[in-house]
């Protein structure tokens, strides 16, 4: 099924904790019945999760919790007409019950209680009249009211299903009903391949909508045949990308291959295989061209001549004493960073990277677990180094030295002196190289894998709901305006210590700290950043930033409170930079 949301490369998952706490509870429905099996997730500040099941009986128990602040979700399993809830019974995460651990704190009785919801019922058929088994449908809210939220459904033997458990916010709520399964491709109910064009199910609370009869669309189909050097190949995989949806399959003796269940629509399929080039129909080595379909129709001859495979090879060493770096992981890019492939080093550093054409490439290397920067292999001068694949052989074994990373540690504390747990340290360099760590209980941060040059820097903790802890951006050197931010220089290997960011407290979540706003006679209780109470052009926050009084003359330009300035440019361009630096709400 298609994923309707963007895609997200997950960086980093939830480290253990040094110490941690406990939830535990039940999930209940409204009338005191358990709910077995339900899924009980808990989010932090983060937005980091844990996760458990429910037993037979609804409770759970969530171990090993990281300290900090956690708001908690249950969701019933498919099949349990049964709607989810934040704790005890909100529909909105802020609204929800905020559970904070310290370190060794349990938190007990976080008991939900989970209504029953609204139903959808209908039949799935084939083109020709069957039934349609084990077909996996997605009901999703499409409108305001229950936008993102979603159930599923499996058909029966005889093509029947029930999605259950549905929100109804309003006296009625509008679904659409996305179907997956082998044979088809992925489409909607209303024989539609988009949301736009597909049918519309309006459901009451806790009430059953039939949706009917629906008949599926069966798509296109798409065969041909992989040729290698030696003629067909067998067993190679296939991928058949057609209208936003991709297949795999397999080659057969013959070196044919079939994929049918894709939508119509633009089509390019591709092969990849032991001692062969991944190659992109007909014989490039990148996407270049697409055939097109439409509904019902087979594309048949649809061949692919793959070239024997090149082989990358090269070993990486320390820069410093010669010897192997160990296994790290690298990925190689073609010249135009369409196409990549990847693998890690053995234990000697040797790596090779195998299905290539030949041609220009670049390699990135992930090293800091051994003590190196990630990053690009650059030249002399830090430009990225272009590789010369010849194709169709093994390539010569090429010396890759690493150079020992930099990197930045210190503390992260409020304005009292108190570590602030999971801060988001980030520092960045001009040329795209991020790194980034959390805060611990102690406020302590380590940066690695950072090559060296000039390195920005900036502290933020940022809480999704009003009135929990939050915190203002500091840049370094302890600055909360961002445009007099400082880099840091780092030398090839070197260790900086020490570096410190002191974050104002910001309850209303308005950019400006909260002891700044008491002295100078504005609300910390109220978001009042674009409030300018002395004329003068400026606003709350670009005063807070430059640190001049929202009430009073701005020294840098003589405007203020005996008449105003409205008509500087300076501080028209200086306002927009400010507030488009404004930090992302979510």
């Amino acid at each position: 099924m298609r994923l309707r949301s963007s895609f997200v490369l997950l960086l980093a998952g939830l480290s253990a904790p040094v110490s941690a706490g406990t939830l535990s509870g039940q999930v209940l429905g409204d009338d005191g019945e358990a709910v077995a099996g339900a899924g009980v997730y808990a989010w932090n500040q983060q937005l980091a999760a844990v996760s458990t099941l429910a037993g037979s009986d609804g409770s759970f128990v969530i171990d090993d919790v990281p300290v900090g602040t956690w708001r908690l979700r249950a969701y019933p399993p498919t099949g349990t007409n049964r709607v989810s809830r934040f704790l005890p019974a909100e529909r909105d995460f802020c609204s929800s019950t905020s559970v904070t651990l310290a370190s060794g704190d349990s938190a007990d009785g976080l008991d939900f209680a989970l209504p029953e919801g609204a139903v959808i019922s209908g039949v799935i058929l084939d083109a020709a009249g069957e039934p349609v088994v084990a077909a996996v449908l997605e009901a999703s809210g499409a409108d305001a009211s229950v936008e993102g939220l979603s159930r599923l459904g499996l058909t029966g033997g005889e093509g029947d299903f029930e999605v259950v458990g549905l929100e109804v916010v309003d006296a009625t709520a509008e679904y659409l009903v996305e179907l997956d399964h082998d044979d088809f491709p992925d489409q909607f109910l209303g024989a539609s391949y988009t949301e736009e064009d597909a049918a519309l199910f309006e459901v009451d609370a806790q009430g059953l909508a039939d949706a009917g009869t629906h008949t599926l669309l069966d798509g296109i189909i798409v065969s041909g045949r992989v040729e290698g050097p030696e003629g067909p190949v067998t067993d190679a995989d296939v991928l058949v990308y057609a209208g936003g949806q991709v297949r795999t399959v397999p080659t057969d003796e013959a070196g044919d291959y079939v994929a049918f269940g894709l939508p119509p629509g633009d089509v390019l399929p591709w092969a990849s295989s032991e001692e062969i080039a991944t190659t992109y129909w007909p014989d490039a080595d990148r996407p270049e061209s697409f055939l097109t379909a439409d509904e019902g129709e087979e594309l048949d001859g649809v061949d692919i001549f793959a070239p024997a495979e090149a082989v990358f090879q090269a070993e990486f060493i320390d820069a410093e004493d010669g010897t192997s770096v160990g296994s790290v992981q690298a990925l190689i890019y073609n010249d135009t960073y369409t196409v990549g492939r990847g693998t890690r080093s053995d234990e000697d550093g040797l790596l090779a990277i195998d299905q290539l054409h030949g041609g220009t490439y670049f390699l990135y290397v992930w090293a800091e677990s051994k003590g190196y920067a990630d990053g690009w292999v650059a030249d002399a001068d830090g430009e990225r180094l272009p590789f010369e694949v010849e194709g169709e052989v093994v390539n010569e074994v090429l010396s890759i030295d690493l150079v020992p990373a930099a990197g930045v540690s210190g503390l992260v504390v409020d304005e009292d002196g108190a570590p602030v747990l999971g801060a988001t340290v980030v520092a960045s360099r001009t040329d795209g190289s991020v790194a980034t760590d959390s805060t611990d209980e102690d406020g302590a941060f380590q940066l690695g894998g950072m090559g060296s040059g000039d390195w920005s820097l900036y502290a933020v903790l940022e809480s999704v709901c009003p009135g929990d802890p939050s915190f203002v951006p500091v840049f370094h050197p302890e600055t909360v305006n961002p445009d007099w931010t400082t880099p840091i220089s780092l030398d090839t290997g070197e260790q900086r210590d020490g570096v410190a960011f002191t974050l104002p407290a910001d309850a209303d979540q308005d950019g400006m700290g909260d002891r700044w706003e008491d002295e100078v006679g504005l609300d910390p209780t109220s978001d009042d950043a674009a409030d300018d109470p002395d004329e003068d052009g400026y606003v709350n926050l670009v005063e807070y930033r430059l640190g001049t009084d929202p009430f009073g003359v701005n020294a840098a330009t003589g405007c203020g409170a005996e008449g105003g300035c409205r008509d500087g440019s300076a501080a028209g361009l200086l306002l927009l930079s400010l507030l488009g630096l404004r930090r992302r709400r979510l």
